[in-house]
């Protein structure tokens, strides 16, 4: 059906509706003003999934969600696990972004992508040019080299140009970088900078979108308190989902069959939002690199995972042989391999009688600590929380280890 037949007919304004929605991909492009304007932004509901697995960010895991697509009424998962492997049937928006990363984008994860799109699927990729340590590629490019974009290495020059059909007034920005497209006439571009080099650019691919822009156009904050540009993301996000339909009352789940086993410092950073909304007082850093050693050990790297874990608690015991020197909790000029090291010894002496306590903590954690009720978390809490994790009291072992702790000083229930 062409809309040019539609719109004389009389009487059947809601068809015309329905099909700008459904097929805006096939009919005509609908510019995100236009969509987010009209009567058709309610009719669709969000599903959308973003990938986390090649780089994690705290943002990224649930706070860009919550700034852009919550606020209309959207529904939002992380995928933790191989990209082509994600379920993708009841998603109508794919988020993608990645910083400095070693992960690569496998050719499957490519034509996963590009069947999202051919059936309708929204796609954005959010990218900052950056390199992984002495890595030649921005992976990021990987994918969408194969939509003909490529993110570059060269800042865009403020003020940034909106075209006049994104609406968009006091357009706001990190800074970032620029885009390059191997042929234009394919692209909307959406935003320049001020020497005219793309920032933002849309294309459509088979019924779905595809758009490609600057990371630095969105929030970034871990508390998700910086909603910039809200009122232009969510008319683009609305836009990009319209071409394929979902099951509203199935929400979208989360991918976790393995992770991108690199670098396990992703496990680290992912640990590191495990510990919200209070940080780890005695082991914040000691147990987030712990848990990326037990993630080596669980993709079958046990060699490797134990030299690393044995090199550790090693040179720790340089500087306290027998594990007592040093105090965790209040302790001063701490050795930074004991720091590190020392809670790594501690679990793994408790992961003998529960082999799951780091996530029995954790879960405890969660239940018990409720920061609208404290406003720090303590080295006496962070104990009381372990003990309840391993159903005794543990208050008279850390005092043995040296560190000074006591059950009096804690509210929190424990054994």
């Amino acid at each position: 059906m062409k809309s040019g037949s539609v719109y004389v007919v009389n009487g059947i304004r809601l068809l015309v509706l329905t099909c700008l929605v459904l097929y805006s991909c096939v009919v005509e492009q609908v510019l995100p003003a236009d969509l987010f304007g009209s009567e058709t932004k309610n009719m669709m509901k969000v599903h959308s999934v973003t990938d986390i697995s090649h780089t994690f960010s705290f943002y990224f895991d649930g706070r860009f969600a919550r700034n852009y697509i919550q606020p209309i009424d959207g529904a939002d998962a992380r995928n933790w696990a191989t990209l082509h492997k994600c379920d993708l049937s009841n998603v109508n928006l794919l988020v993608l972004q990645s910083g400095a990363s070693p992960c690569l984008y496998l050719t499957e994860d490519v034509q996963a992508v590009r069947n999202f799109l051919e059936g309708g699927g929204g796609v954005v990729v959010l990218g900052e040019h950056v390199l992984f340590r002495r890595e030649k590629t921005y992976r990021l490019n990987e994918l969408v080299s194969a939509f003909g974009a490529k993110f570059i290495d060269q800042p865009a020059s403020e003020p940034l140009k909106p075209s006049s059909e994104l609406e968009v007034r006091d357009l706001k920005t990190y800074g970032g970088k620029t885009i390059e497209l191997e042929d234009q006439s394919f692209w909307q571009i959406l935003i320049r900078d001020a020497k005219a080099r793309i920032v933002m650019a849309l294309r459509p691919i088979g019924k779905g979108k595809l758009l490609v822009v600057s990371r630095a156009l969105s929030g970034r904050q871990p508390n998700a308190e910086d909603l910039i540009n809200s009122a232009m993301w969510q008319s683009i996000l609305a836009d990009l989902m319209c071409g394929k339909q979902i099951d509203p009352t199935k929400p979208p789940t989360s991918g976790r069959d393995t992770w991108c086993s690199s670098d396990a410092g992703y496990a680290q950073e992912a640990t590191h939002s495990w510990v919200l909304p209070f940080a780890e007082p005695m082991w914040n850093e000691g147990i987030a690199t712990y848990v990326g050693i037990l993630l080596g050990r669980e993709f079958g790297l046990n060699k490797e995972a134990n030299t690393t874990l044995k090199r550790w608690i090693d040179g720790a015991k340089r500087h306290d042989p027998e594990m007592t020197k040093f105090d965790l909790a209040s302790g001063t000029d701490i050795p930074h391999v004991v720091r590190m090291a020392k809670p790594m010894w501690i679990f793994e002496q408790l992961r003998t009688e529960e082999p799951r306590i780091i996530s029995k903590y954790f879960q405890a954690k969660r239940r018990l600590i409720d920061p609208k009720k404290q406003k720090r978390y303590t080295a006496n809490d962070s104990v009381a929380v372990l003990s309840t994790a391993t159903g005794r009291n543990l208050f008279d072992w850390f005092r043995s280890l040296g560190i000074d702790v006591k059950a009096s000083r804690t509210k929190v229930p424990h054994p």
